[in-house]
């Protein structure tokens, strides 16, 4: 089990027994709306899938997925995921991706997580690039791929189609001596 901890949190990997709280914090309107690939309503039978799911990734030699539970210090209850996906290991890059319960956001959270994945992924994975993607009304996300180094590279134009409207995904990228040197 992999697990990472910052000031505030502990970024590990799923257990069984985060189901209710995984599946309670994930599913808002506000959660289902600025991200692309999560479902509303994300049922109980939904969490539960996820963690099994995940728990037969971990399996894997290699790892392709690094699928992490947000939990504060203080509380075993998850209030968001972090990870990096779809591991090129020939090539060293991932795609990075996150939520983060809607009590929790603009508190510095998911920038203390980012910033323990990134060091996870290029320091212990030793990757050499890791993407992003966001819906272009995703300013949270925005920010935080700006605020890390991440550059902008392109815009799938009308990408998604979600609540019955085309929307734009903007798509980032980080190299790792990119980041290293915005932090030496």
């Amino acid at each position: 089990m992999i697990s990472l901890e910052t000031e505030r949190l502990i970024i590990r990997d799923f257990r069984p027994e985060d189901t209710e709280s995984l599946a309670r914090n994930i599913n808002h309107p506000t959660i289902f709306n600025l991200t692309a690939h999560i479902p509303q309503p994300y049922t109980l039978e939904t969490a539960v899938k996820y963690i099994q799911d995940d728990s037969v990734e971990r399996e894997k030699d290699p790892r392709i997925n690094y699928r992490f539970a947000i939990q504060l210090k203080d509380n075993p209850e998850v209030i968001g995921s972090i990870g990096l996906h779809k591991v090129d290991w020939t090539n060293g890059k991932a795609e990075i991706g996150y939520w983060l319960a809607v009590d929790h956001h603009r508190q510095g959270i998911m920038s203390e997580a980012e910033k323990a994945v990134l060091d996870f992924g290029f320091d212990k994975l030793k990757l050499y690039k890791i993407v992003g993607t966001c819906l272009s009304i995703n300013m949270g996300s925005t920010n935080l791929f700006l605020r890390f180094g991440f550059r902008h590279v392109g815009t799938f134009i009308e990408d998604r189609f979600k609540d019955g409207k085309r929307l734009d995904v903007l798509t980032w990228e980080l190299l790792a001596k990119d980041y290293k040197n915005s932090y030496d």
